[in-house]
């Protein structure tokens, strides 16, 4: 299969090829950690596997799924995520970036909203280790 994005891949550590492959092909994985707790995906955020995902090149982003069922925004994921992960500002704008890379639309489009993530990140001095 030809795949351009996969949704959640909660499961995807149990096949370290699979996320072997991930990795190596950079196919965005997007997740939602509070569905997923929500939905008993995973026990807990602190259970959740996108930290270790992000922190071993797979390219993850952050998505709420359904904000009014699951009660939840983009905002309380990430705050979730930089309590439970200590997650720094670095952190956030390379998901944030990350979510930029995978989004279907067009590469000028991808450019611009690249350019605002960064423009913001450097006009308010907010370091960005990459």
């Amino acid at each position: 299969m030809r795949v351009d994005r996969i949704g959640h891949g909660t499961s995807a550590y149990k096949d370290p090829e699979l996320l072997q492959y991930l990795i190596d092909h950079q196919i965005p994985v997007e997740m939602c950690p509070i569905s997923n707790v929500c939905t008993a995906s995973v026990s807990s955020l602190k259970e959740h596997p996108i930290y270790d995902f992000y922190k071993n090149g797979m390219l993850v982003s952050v998505n709420t799924d359904d904000p009014k069922m699951f009660n939840t925004s983009l905002e309380n994921e990430y705050i979730s995520l930089i309590d439970i992960f200590n997650l720094d500002l670095s952190d956030i704008y390379n998901l944030a970036q990350n979510g930029i890379k995978s989004a279907w639309c067009s590469e000028i489009i991808k450019n611009v909203l690249l350019k605002k993530l960064s423009d913001y990140f450097h006009s308010n001095n907010i370091e960005i280790n990459n």
